[in-house]
């Protein structure tokens, strides 16, 4: 009779597991921040690596942009200083011919984007300062290489 009475003294019992479910029990504590089985989770090494490149690309181009930037402000201040010694001529001849070349030059650079493709990737050779290039970071084009007079290689794998 005695045995059949809750002795409240005693601790209640934990329920024994067996190895086995006791791995299974504490991995599911963690299960949600790495899946070794399957090696996806919050933080998987692909996962990682492409966040790590995605970052680095963006600081490619933002650094590029801004030494693109300090090119089009130098260039605009020799295009003035020659429009200044033009118009400091007072010949009108003079000053027409330095807005030409400057306009020929502007419509130089805008149709300088290039495509073409292999066979694994579409490629895309354009200045950072042309809409083609914005367009190219937006739909996910990855940066390739930059040269210092302000033209990007870009590309894209084939699907």
């Amino acid at each position: 009779m005695l045995r059949d009475r809750p002795d409240c003294h005693s601790k209640p019992r934990r329920p024994q597991y067996s190895g086995k479910a006791r791995i299974e029990k504490e991995l599911s504590k963690v299960r949600h921040l790495l899946n070794v089985i399957t090696q996806r989770g919050a933080l998987a090494e692909k996962d990682v690596a492409t966040s790590i490149s995605k970052l680095e690309a963006e600081e490619k181009a933002r650094k590029a942009l801004e030494e693109d930037n300090n090119r089009q402000v130098e260039s605009i201040r020799a295009e003035l200083a020659q429009l200044r010694a033009a118009a400091g001529t007072g010949s009108r001849e003079a000053v027409l011919r330095v807005l030409t070349e400057s306009e020929q030059r502007v419509k130089a650079d805008m149709a300088e984007t290039k495509r073409f493709s292999n066979h694994t990737h579409d490629h895309i050779k354009t200045k950072m300062t042309t809409t083609d290039f914005d367009q190219a970071l937006i739909d996910g084009w990855e940066i390739v290489l930059q040269s210092p007079d302000g033209y990007v290689l870009l590309r894209k794998a084939k699907v």
